[in-house]
Order: C-alpha cells, then sequence, then structure tokens
C-alpha cells in the first residue's frame, strides 16, 4: 500500500488500522494519552518493560486484550480507576504484585467481562482472600497462578477448583470432572485452609566412598581406634525453627507428630541403631560407655565396624541454625523463572541423617519433612535452590589411664597372644579371666566434606510434584590412587609363572593391555516432594 497508494499512508489512518500493537521489551515506562489515539485497538502488549504505574484513564476504551506481563507494577490502583469495559484477558504475571489490598481490584465491579487472568509468579499468599474476589467475576474460564505463593500450600489446586466452579482452564491445563469431584466441598472448609507449606525431603543411596579402613590399616600403631561414619547435609529454610531430637517410635509404629512455625518432623528409618543413639542423647552418653573387653590386637582392629555403628551424635547435629548469604554459589535459574532479588539472605538450617556405616552402597532412609508459614520466603528459596554435602565423621579411641604402665596393656596382650601361638593348646578360658576390661575414651568428631552438589527446585514452582535427582559430587581420591606405582611392579605382581619363556612373555603382555577400572562418582540420591491435597477427605484428616 505505501508503494501504490502512499497518498493513503497517514497519520489518522494509520490510528485507525491498527487493532493490535505490541511494544516488547523496549524500555517503556510511562503510558500517556498518546495510546489514545488508536482508536480501534483491541489488544496492547507491553510485556518485558519497566511500566510500574499504568493510568487506565490512558488506554483505549475498545481495548480486549492487555498484557502487561514482566513489569514493574505493584498496585492496581491506577490500572482499575476507569478500565476498559470490554476487557476480556488481563496478563499481569512477573509483576510486583502482593498485597491483599490488590484483591479488591479483582471484582467483578472493575472486570465485568474478563474471561482470562493471568497472576503468574506473583507476590499473592492468601488463598482465601484471592478466591472471595475472583469467585465474583461471573465470565472467568482461565485462570493462571502458578509460581504464586499460594499455590505452595496444600490446600492447592483443590480450594481453588472448589471456589471457583465455573473455571475451564487452570495453570494451562484443563479442569477435568474427576478434580471437580475429588474437591467437593472443599471450599465450604476454609478452617482448613492455612497459608503453610509442607515440605518432604527424602534421601536415598550414597555411592563412591572408598573403604576408609584401607588407609587405616596402614597405619601399624595399636592406638587409636578409627572409627567412620558418613553423613549427608542439605540446608533448608527455617525461621528461628526449633531443633527437634529425632525420636523414638511409640507402640503403634509412629514417630510423633509435631506442627507449628518453622518445625520440623523427622521420620526416618535407618540402619545402624538410629533409634538407639536417638533415645539416648537425652541421657548424656558420654565416651566412657563403650566398653571393649580386652582382645589380641587382631580382634581389636576388627571392632572399628562396632564403633562406627554405635557412634554417639550430639543433640544439635540434626538441626544447626545458620544465616547464609547467596554467595559463592550462583543459581542457575531457567529463562522463564525470575531469579530471586539479590539482596534477599534467607535463614537456612542445616540438616544432617545420622551417621551411615561404609559400605558400597549406603542407603540413608531418610525422611524429614518441613513446614514453613512464610510462603513467600518459600518461593524464592526454590528459585535459589539448596546444596547438598557430603560429609565424613572420624573419632579416634584410646584407652583410659587406669594406672601405671596403662599404654602397655595391649601389648603385653598382643605378646601373650604370639605365646600362645607358638605353644599350641593353651589356656585360653584361664587368660580371658585374668585380662582386664579395656575402657576407651572418645575424641570429639572430626568431620571433612567429601563432595557437594547444586539442586534447583524451581521446578516446583511451574507445577512439578516434586524434584527426583542423583546428586554427582565428583570423584573422590584416595592416598593409594594418587600413590604412583614403583617401576615393574604391576608386571610383577601379575605375572604368572609357566612352562617356557614364551609363555611367560604372553601372559604378561596379556596381563598389561587390561585397561584400569574407571573410578566410581560420589552419588547422592535426593528427592524434594512438595506436599499436596488429593482429596477432601485428606484435607479433614
Amino acid at each position: 500500500m505505501a508503494v501504490r497508494s502512499p497518498g493513503r499512508i497517514c497519520s489518522d489512518f494509520i490510528f485507525k488500522y491498527f487493532t493490535k500493537l505490541r511494544i516488547v521489551d523496549k524500555g517503556v515506562s510511562i503510558v500517556d494519552e498518546w495510546l489514545l489515539r488508536f482508536i480501534n485497538l483491541e489488544e496492547l502488549v507491553l510485556s518485558a518493560n519497566h511500566i510500574s504505574e499504568i493510568n487506565s484513564d490512558h488506554l483505549p476504551r475498545t481495548l480486549k486484550v492487555l498484557e502487561l506481563c514482566a513489569n514493574e507494577i505493584s498496585d492496581m490502583k491506577g490500572l482499575c480507576k476507569n478500565p476498559p469495559p470490554g476487557l476480556q484477558h488481563l496478563g499481569l504475571g512477573y509483576n510486583r504484585l502482593s498485597s491483599v489490598t490488590n484483591y479488591k481490584y479483582l471484582m467483578a465491579a472493575f472486570w465485568p467481562e474478563l474471561v482470562s487472568l493471568d497472576l503468574s509468579f506473583s507476590g499473592f499468599g492468601d488463598q482465601v482472600g484471592m478466591m472471595d474476589a475472583l469467585a465474583t467475576l461471573p465470565s472467568l474460564r482461565c485462570l493462571v497462578l502458578q509460581g504464586a505463593p499460594l499455590t505452595l500450600a496444600p490446600s492447592y489446586p483443590g480450594y481453588t477448583l472448589d471456589s471457583l466452579p465455573r473455571l475451564i482452564f487452570l495453570d494451562d491445563a484443563r479442569v477435568s470432572p474427576d478434580e471437580r469431584h475429588c474437591f467437593s466441598g472443599l471450599a465450604k472448609k476454609r478452617e482448613l485452609i492455612a497459608e503453610e507449606g509442607v515440605v518432604i525431603v527424602k534421601i536415598g543411596k550414597l555411592k563412591g566412598i572408598p573403604d576408609p579402613c584401607l588407609e587405616a590399616e596402614q597405619i601399624t600403631n595399636e592406638f587409636p581406634l578409627i572409627a567412620y561414619s558418613f553423613l549427608i547435609t542439605y540446608e533448608f529454610l527455617g525461621s528461628n525453627p526449633l531443633a527437634l531430637v529425632p525420636q523414638t517410635e511409640d507402640e503403634s509404629g509412629r514417630l510423633p507428630v509435631s506442627s507449628g512455625f518453622g518445625m520440623l518432623i523427622v521420620s526416618t528409618h535407618t540402619r545402624g541403631n538410629y533409634h538407639e543413639r536417638a533415645a539416648g542423647l537425652g541421657q548424656a552418653r558420654s565416651s566412657q560407655d563403650y566398653v571393649v573387653t580386652g582382645k589380641k590386637s587382631s580382634q581389636i582392629k576388627d571392632s572399628r565396624q562396632v564403633l562406627t555403628v554405635a557412634l554417639p551424635r550430639s543433640a544439635n547435629s540434626t538441626i544447626a541454625p545458620r544465616t547464609q548469604e547467596l554467595s559463592g554459589i550462583s543459581p542457575k535459574c531457567h529463562s522463564s523463572v525470575p531469579c530471586p532479588d539479590a539482596s534477599w539472605k534467607p535463614f537456612l538450617t542445616i540438616h544432617r541423617t545420622p551417621g551411615l556405616t561404609w559400605t558400597e552402597v549406603m542407603d540413608s532412609e531418610y525422611r524429614a519433612v518441613h513446614r514453613t508459614r512464610d510462603l513467600p520466603a518459600l518461593k524464592r528459596f526454590f528459585l535459589r535452590g539448596l546444596q547438598v554435602t557430603v560429609e565424613e565423621q572420624k573419632v579416634l579411641s584410646w584407652p583410659a589411664d587406669t594406672g601405671e604402665n596403662a599404654g602397655t596393656k595391649p601389648a603385653s596382650g598382643k605378646k601373650g597372644a604370639g605365646k600362645e601361638k607358638e605353644d599350641g593348646k593353651g589356656k585360653p578360658k584361664d587368660k580371658k579371666k585374668k585380662e582386664p576390661q579395656l575402657e576407651l575414651i572418645q575424641d570429639p568428631p572430626v568431620r571433612r566434606t567429601l563432595g557437594s552438589a547444586w539442586v534447583a527446585l524451581e521446578g516446583l514452582l511451574s507445577g512439578e510434584k516434586h524434584i527426583e535427582t542423583v546428586c554427582d559430587c565428583g570423584v573422590l581420591q584416595t592416598s593409594q590412587a594418587a600413590r604412583p606405582l614403583p617401576a615393574g611392579e604391576k608386571v610383577h605382581r601379575r605375572s604368572i609363572p609357566g612352562k617356557g619363556k614364551a609363555k611367560k612373555s604372553n601372559e604378561v603382555e596379556a596381563v598389561t593391555e587390561v585397561a584400569p577400572s574407571q573410578p566410581t562418582p560420589l552419588t547422592v540420591e535426593f528427592t524434594v516432594q512438595l506436599s499436596k491435597w488429593r482429596t477432601t477427605a485428606e484435607a479433614c484428616q
């Protein structure tokens, strides 16, 4: 048209001809009255700009679609001053709307024809107040709330579906009749709805840790006895949490359940006499409680595994509060998910699993339930992610001083054991009666970090019910693996004697061609689940 009929191209024609206008990511901060010149404008898209306030008097009355996604709007008062009466879609996702005072601007008095509303990744946390306002919209059929703090509560989406019976699409998914049936009657049970998030953390198998006893066997000294255990730690959101000591099961086989602000409920079944240690925490068990009967030196070395199982744990080892800034590790946020504010400093608590005895595959069977009433902080924590760390705990045990020459008693016992072997048949029963019990004193536990991994949690804000991953913490290098072999040692150890030089050479060559085994990386199975009600009956339990 500009080539064939350039005379028809004028400002009046342009303002009357265009019905759609898209100004995306152009740095727009103000919408003035110039927009009113588009007298036939029906669709206006101003996404990804810097608009903090919009005056509805500057919007054409013919608008049907208004998209203001990814701006800086925190108050809807100016937008609802004189809104377009026929608006059918309003997009306010990824803005700074969080105050409950904005709920009154989401009612039918301002948007009588509204069919679609996008409030994704907003800051709204009161689900009951939100539904009271949206229930007044007679034409609302499509609603997007994913990423808002209120969606992290167990009552979502059940309470929303039952409160808005005319809704067809929720969070870009069609509402099925089965979903409505499952949550029927939940809207009438307002006393059950709470602004609380329930997150379940599960830790499974731990692999890739070399046997620590291989290095301990290189130590020729009889003492100290070394007991190893391995712990998995992770950080989670807390707000002055109460450190709960894991409790033993009652007669019904259930762990005591507690609830409240910033509480942690631990429900775990682990190997290594965990419940025995948990019950003994209140008794302040000391290192003198561990008594090892005097044995031969070879038998004492074998008792390391027993000591590893019976390691005592301090009462504050389950939860260790700390304040941690967002420095050191940069979270990887998805392009469609806003990154958390860099000025936000969460109060994090460090949680640890019980100590695990070494095996090639260690199954912690750890399960913890975290509750928080600060849903906006939980949302920012999910955007940030969390760190999982594997720690090694080493405890040294020494013989107690029971008198003179206390340190030489184990040596004399060892010498006597050698005489028994030389003499053949001795009198072991009489010797056992004469041997005194050996009391051991344990040093404070020494911990070191073996590896860590970062777990992204933003998927929980995008509709995923759980995040299940295998954390790769890298490959651990042992001292034996790092030590180079002397020249010719490999051939000398693996060569097999045979008849003839040709046979020997063939066997040696065949052995030397074998490639070394690949080291196993340190991995941890880690799952984070956001608890949700599946039925109204489950909510009433």
